[in-house]
């Protein structure tokens, strides 16, 4: 798989952000791994504008990369990316979010990457 990540824009992760980083609690700022904004009560990521986009895009915090992630930790590239887009898909599934933004795994040109 090359390429970017397949993400469809849902926001589902970056209103879950809570979740990613108590999974990786770093406190160093100077970790790569650090995350650097606050989320309110409910894991929503301050960053996160309406209409699911992140104030921070281009210069966000590793963690929020899957490409930049996944090679920062040394993961095989393609199990990584399914890996996320199998929680993507449940967090969506959770969420109720249109089905059209779920990432098909059974789509051809995902596996030609």
């Amino acid at each position: 798989m090359t390429g970017p990540f397949p993400c469809t824009s849902c926001g589902a992760c970056c209103r879950r952000i809570s979740l990613a980083v108590k999974f990786h609690p770093v406190q160093d700022p100077d970790d790569p791994l650090f995350f650097p904004y606050k989320w309110d009560s409910a894991g929503v990521c301050e960053m996160l504008l309406p209409g699911n986009l992140c104030a921070v895009y281009r210069e966000r915090p590793l963690i929020c990369n899957v490409e930049r992630y996944a090679e920062h930790i040394g993961a095989d590239r393609d199990l990584f990316f399914m890996v996320n887009i199998s929680a993507c898909n449940r967090l969506m599934d959770e969420d109720r979010l249109a089905p059209h933004l779920r990432i098909n795994t059974d789509d051809k040109s995902l596996r030609d990457r």
